[in-house]
């Protein structure tokens, strides 16, 4: 009777180590594991808002508006269990300017409100993208109510560029003239990474306007294309390989979507590790 009682008990140790991954039924009266919290975060939306964005009766403002509207990435955002998350809108063209009332947005009702008349406003000017991060890293970063908002919170920062097309400053500016552009800003990109926890991710609505030929890197940036106008190459879809170098210097994420595809990427940008 030991031999079989000593057996019994060594398959049953067996049997619980080669099942490292089964569930234990809850007790009665018992909560569920909770879910991880997502760590404290400030995140920054920059959102293009040259003319290009209105075209087709808004048709990219409207799907930007569905994406952002999504239960997903509200609640990434602004999780209702949480008073460490927060939102701030940008629009950009040559300047950047606050949607609506600016400030910081801790609440759905305030973030609602922005994804209405606020986003869908007409616009018009150019695409100057590589401004705006900078001016968004290197300023509003350091706006005294922000700071203290994330210090209050432990907080890291999550900038999100959102463009339909190519960094511009003038009509005659050809693909080759924003290399040195995006060196300049991928260099401030890194040193704000150096100083503070920020990340920077891109998504570009549209389809790709360059071939994905890798590595991307900037001297390249251009592929056959280094001597044609930005307007043109604007026409053929969105710069894809300038938003994944930005994206790699931000330490973030990059998608390229077009209609009903813009609610996933942007849920895949914002919920991703």
């Amino acid at each position: 009777m030991w031999c079989l009682c000593l057996a019994w008990m060594l398959v049953c140790m067996a049997c619980h180590e080669a099942s490292p991954e089964l569930d234990v039924p809850e007790q009665p009266g018992e909560a569920a594991p909770a879910s991880t919290p997502r760590p404290a975060r400030l995140t920054i939306f920059l959102i293009d808002g040259s003319g290009s964005m209105a075209v087709d009766e808004g048709a990219r403002l409207k799907a930007l508006q569905a994406a952002l509207q999504r239960p997903a990435v509200a609640d990434a955002l602004l999780p209702p269990e949480s008073a460490a998350h927060a939102v701030m809108f940008y629009r950009f063209n040559n300047q950047v300017t606050p949607l609506g009332e600016g400030g910081i947005i801790v609440d759905g009702s305030s973030y609602q409100d922005v994804l209405q008349e606020p986003l869908l406003a007409a616009s018009t000017g150019w695409s100057a993208s590589y401004d705006a991060i900078e001016t968004i890293i290197g300023g509003a970063l350091e706006d005294a109510a922000v700071k203290e908002w994330r210090e209050a919170h432990g907080a890291d920062v999550h900038v999100i560029l959102i463009t339909d097309g190519f960094h511009a400053n003038r009509v005659t500016d050809r693909c080759a003239d924003n290399v040195p552009r995006l060196k300049s800003t991928m260099a401030a990109i890194a040193s704000a990474r150096s100083q503070q926890a920020v990340t920077v991710s891109a998504l570009g609505l549209g389809e790709p306007a360059l071939a994905v030929t890798l590595p991307i890197e900037v001297d390249s940036l251009c592929l056959d294309a280094a001597d044609t106008l930005l307007d043109t190459l604007e026409k053929q879809g969105v710069d894809n390989r300038s938003l994944a170098l930005l994206a790699r210097a931000g330490g973030g994420h990059v998608q390229v979507a077009t209609g009903a595809g813009v609610g996933p990427a942007l849920e895949q940008i914002i919920t991703a590790p």
